[in-house]
């Protein structure tokens, strides 16, 4: 190509009848040259150049090899007012058109060039019966957002006007790399259409042998490459609508894409590695607050926003990344302008070519907001768990403070009852000690009901037997249904199963309290439970239990109401019958636990039918018998010494004993059972209980009975006698020897009963009457309680000192010996928990035999008598306490005189 392009602006512009670069020509070029002058002609021709820039928004020109313009659509404004219309900008466009025009020469089907005034041309060759004679420009255009530093320098440089020139380059399209492969195979197929056009009017002209047949061939020509025009044109506007919706349709993802990234707070980036650039996504940018034009997109300037307390540990896990071709992903933390501190989750990978690292990509997602929302939970769990700690303390604190009155107005009753009362002073007497009792029932509703709301309350899951549980809660109730001549049936359907896994107790408390009401509503009639089996299943069964009565029944606008806190039927100021509405509440709560519900049927003057159900696993073991409460109270504390020879039989006998409270020590031999008795007398801690098994190698049972009875100071001490020999003269020798003989296999229920009777005995004749009088240390601040404590010991022969806090107690035991200890948990200055441990830590540095010390607390929440243990006291006694319960624990603890 030689010198500049000529701009044609106006209608037309006249051309050289002989361009310079066909004089050296020969004729057929020159034909070809001429022939393709006419096509460019053809109007429809001249609007496919105006639709494709329509559409793509490129100009599309047809120069000759002299730069002539053939045909072309509109050019751009930046190219005719500005860089064509002033030298040295001029000189550039010359040099970008003389390398476009060289390298078609070379023979390239298309080329790209990008000229030194910062925008894009494309070129392709019109080659026509292997001449080149044209070619097809496309341009020009941007392949990227223009760089606004740029332009304006250029503009400074040639004395553009800044916003003129700026305007201008408005106008210029901006390509996107990914269509450039479209547009430059559009560029080569149009070029190759104009070629193979041109040739067809070539041959159409050479096939006319005179004007006529010339004209006629011609005419033809001219209509059938009207038609193909018109075909191509169509075509070619097909394939622009294509380009055009394809574009639209990456547009519409890339704006989707932008707008998932908004909604996500996730920003992509890719950083070359080689020429360390970063590229973010728009979203980082608002992420981070930083204004893209000022921002040196780079791995150091990227560094250079993060916290400064966490940069080097994004630092290091990008670096150990790359190093360890694996991807990475860390929180941290921005720092913004203002101060504020943002959270941002990033993660990427680096990508490799022939092993060496060339790129990294990754996102950057902002999680500010999920921080402060897990840090808002956090708190707000902290709270939660004070506030239960601070409903657990309070729920302690008002039993404490309830129950210690409680102690002494319930006790001194007790002691009034015993004494000397006319009738009218014993009916006196007897309504405070109901009202009392109603209090204290009161008082453990309320707990039992805030341990529940306050998710303290766990159910056990041990074997028991449901006909004894059942049959039990009847016969709890049989009295008071006798007193008032009403029927009390049980009944369970002979298919549910014996032996379930369960919480027996809270099973009990809800069958006594729907039983309780019953009988308290019904006058006349009968009262009734019957369990059912409502679903089996092969590892559980879920029952149906369902207490009816004869009572008054339930007005229909109360069925709904009566598990609500605090509610009751009737609910009256007339109503005859008391409670706190709190049973049935309960009741639900603990059903509920069960994995079961709770609902009512009644209809007034005819009865109730309350029927609930309850899920339990089927015991794979047959649950031990339970022990009756009386005997768990008279063995608790009891020093028990175990002989059998079996090793299997000592632990299994040893564990009955002790979950009832016995304080158990077990030997293999009779020799060593006696070296064992006579070690404990020495040490003042005698047995109070021995049980033996009858076979046992080179003495048998009954002969070491013999011995013991032989010996003074062991002779009184109770024995029990283990056999699986049912022989007669083994009984008449054990009848002789006065001993209880339990034939094996031993029930644990048959065993602590045989205990019981044998301890019960014992106190009543060797054991307590025997026994000297005890030095009784109490620990005490309610000045009532204390008198109360007093007065239950006034006729034992105990003596008894008071102190009125844990620190004086300690000071106390330190300077005077004392037999035993009752010590109060509750108290000012040191209390019984700090009393205690010190105690326990003072014997311990003295070398001095553990005194013992039993726990006195008004607290009745789950886990007290453990917090009394572990601080080390021997036992555990909740208020309000009674005479015989209090005589019988110090009993325990009595020596024999």
């Amino acid at each position: 190509m030689k010198g500049d392009i000529r701009v044609v602006t106006g209608e037309a512009e006249g051309l050289p009848e002989t361009p310079s670069h066909l004089r050296d020509k020969p004729e057929r070029y020159r034909t070809l040259y001429r022939l393709l002058k006419e096509l460019l002609a053809s109007e429809r021709l001249g609007g496919l150049f105006a639709d494709f820039h329509a559409v793509v928004g490129v100009p599309v020109a047809i120069l000759d090899l002299d730069g002539n313009v053939l045909a072309s659509s509109r050019w751009q404004r930046i190219c005719t007012e500005f860089h064509r219309a002033t030298g040295g900008t001029r000189e550039r466009c010359i040099e970008s058109d003389t390398e476009l025009a060289n390298q078609l020469q070379a023979g390239r089907e298309f080329t790209l060039y990008r000229c030194r005034n910062g925008l894009t041309d494309c070129a392709s060759p019109v080659i026509v019966d292997g001449h080149h004679i044209a070619n097809l420009f496309i341009g020009q255009f941007l392949l990227q957002t223009p760089d606004p530093d740029f332009f304006s320098r250029q503009a400074a440089e040639f004395g553009f006007s800044l916003d003129d020139y700026l305007a201008a380059l408005s106008e210029v399209p901006v390509v996107r790399e990914t269509r450039v492969p479209t547009i430059m195979a559009f560029l080569v197929h149009f070029a190759q259409l104009i070629a193979s056009l041109a040739l067809e009017r070539l041959e159409a002209h050479r096939h006319a042998h005179d004007a006529e047949e010339a004209r006629a061939a011609l005419q033809r020509a001219h209509q059938e490459l009207e038609e193909r025009v018109r075909e191509r044109t169509a075509d070619l506007q097909e394939k622009a609508r294509q380009l055009a919706a394809e574009v639209a349709e990456r547009r519409k993802a890339e704006d989707s894409l932008t707008e998932a990234q908004r909604l996500a707070h996730l920003g992509n980036w890719e950083l070359d590695l080689i020429g360390n650039h970063l590229r973010w996504s728009d979203e980082i940018y608002r992420i981070f607050e930083i204004d893209p034009s000022r921002f040196e997109a780079s791995y150091e300037a990227f560094l250079a926003t993060i916290h400064p307390d966490d940069r080097g540990a994004v630092d290091q896990a990008f670096r150990d990344s790359v190093e360890r071709h694996a991807p990475y992903e860390i929180v941290h933390r921005l720092r913004m302008a203002d101060g504020r501190v943002k959270y941002v989750r990033e993660r990427g990978r680096t990508l490799y070519e022939e092993g060496r690292a060339v790129r990294s990509v990754g996102t950057v997602q902002e999680i500010t907001a999920e921080r402060e929302a897990a840090e808002a939970l956090r708190r707000a769990k902290e709270e939660a768990e004070g506030a239960n700690l601070a409903k657990s303390e309070f729920l302690a604190t008002m039993s404490h403070e309830i129950r210690t009155p409680m102690n002494a107005i319930l006790g001194m009753a007790e002691l009034l009852e015993e004494s000397a009362l006319d009738e009218e002073q014993r009916k006196y007497v007897a309504v405070f000690q109901r009202a009392g009792n109603t209090l204290l029932e009161l008082i453990n509703d309320i707990l039992d009901l805030s341990k529940v709301e306050a998710g303290q309350f766990e159910l056990d899951h041990t074997p028991f037997d449901l006909p004894a549980l059942v049959e039990g809660a009847a016969e709890i109730l049989a009295l008071r249904a006798r007193e008032k001549a009403l029927e009390l049936e049980a009944r369970i359907d002979p298919a549910v199963p014996r032996y379930l896994l369960g919480d027996a107790k809270r099973l009990r408390q809800v069958l006594v309290n729907l039983l309780g009401n019953a009988i308290k509503f019904t006058h006349r009639g009968r009262i009734g439970v019957e369990v059912k089996i409502e679903r089996s299943e092969p590892t559980g069964t879920r029952l149906r239990f369902e207490v009816s009565d004869t009572g008054d029944g339930i007005d229909a606008d109360k069925l709904e109401t009566i598990f609500q806190p605090f509610t009751q039927a009737d609910s009256s100021v007339t109503r005859r019958h008391g409670g706190t509405g709190l049973g049935l509440t309960i009741c639900r709560r603990l059903v509920e636990m069960m994995d079961g519900t709770i609902r009512v049927e009644s209809e007034p003057g005819i009865g109730s039918l309350f029927t609930f159900t309850a899920y339990f696993p089927l015991a794979s073991l047959i649950p031990e018998e339970q022990v009756a409460g009386d005997d768990d109270e008279q063995l608790r504390g009891t020093r028990v010494l175990l002989v059998d020879d079996n090793a299997t039989n000592r632990a299994i006998f040893g564990e009955m004993l002790e979950k009832s409270g016995c304080r158990v020590h077990a030997v293999a031999d009779c020799r060593s059972g006696f070296a064992e008795l006579r070690r404990a007398l020495a040490a003042d801690e005698p047995y109070q209980l021995a049980i033996l098994d009858y076979h046992m190698p080179i003495h048998d049972g009954l002969h070491m009975v013999e011995e013991l009875r032989a010996a003074p100071d062991l002779g009184a001490l109770p024995v029990i006698m283990l056999s699986s020999d049912d022989r007669r003269e083994v009984l008449v020798r054990a009848r002789e020897l006065n001993l209880r003989y339990l034939i094996k296999p031993i029930k644990r229920r048959d065993l602590l009963s045989a205990a019981g009777r044998a301890l019960a005995e014992w106190r009543q004749t060797d054991g307590v009457a025997g026994g000297g009088p005890l030095r009784i240390l109490l620990a005490e601040d309610s000045e009532d309680n204390a008198i109360l404590v007093r007065a239950f010991l006034k006729e034992s022969g105990h003596t008894l000192e008071v102190v009125e806090d844990g620190k004086q107690a300690l000071a106390r035991v330190q300077a005077a010996p004392f037999d035993l200890v009752l010590m109060d948990m509750q108290m000012p200055v040191m209390d019984g928990y700090a009393a205690t441990r010190a105690i326990r830590r003072w014997e311990r540095e003295q070398g001095r035999r553990p005194l013992p010390i039993l726990a006195l607390t008004a607290y009745a929440l789950e886990g007290d008598d453990r917090k009394s243990l572990e601080a080390g006291c021997d036992d555990h006694l909740t208020k309000p306490l009674s005479r015989r319960k209090l005589l019988e624990s110090v009993a325990r603890y009595q020596r024999s005189g």
